[in-house]
């Protein structure tokens, strides 16, 4: 597949949207995207602040978190809590085997 180039220009009062936006990983050390985006996680998953919309991205790496307690543990926590909590693709793999989901594709997709 070729890979589209997306700039997207900020600077100083950008217009953003009514939501405070930020990210959350394990921990606080770089994440590399599949694209090679270099993303500085916000918060770690100890020290995140209240979160009222939790979405879950897709992405390869999915697969590889389906066996990752530490990371199904902190979803239940947050989904519990939040208004709200989506998915995004195969983010939803992860949202379905956290229990938040139920439906016979996500079921099928789990046991592979």
């Amino acid at each position: 597949m070729e890979r589209v180039n997306v700039g997207i220009l900020i600077f100083d009062d950008v217009e953003d949207t009514p939501f405070r936006v930020f990210t959350i990983a394990k921990t606080d050390s770089i994440v590399t995207a599949a694209g090679g985006l270099d993303v500085l996680p916000d918060y770690p998953f100890d020290d995140a602040p209240p979160i009222d919309l939790l979405v879950v991205p897709g992405g390869f790496g999915t697969r590889r978190l389906l066996e990752h307690a530490e990371t199904f543990d902190w979803i239940r926590g947050v989904a519990k809590e939040a208004r709200q909590t989506t998915s995004v693709c195969t983010g939803s793999l992860l949202l379905a085997k956290a229990g938040y989901i139920d439906y016979p594709r996500a079921k099928e997709a789990q046991a592979q």
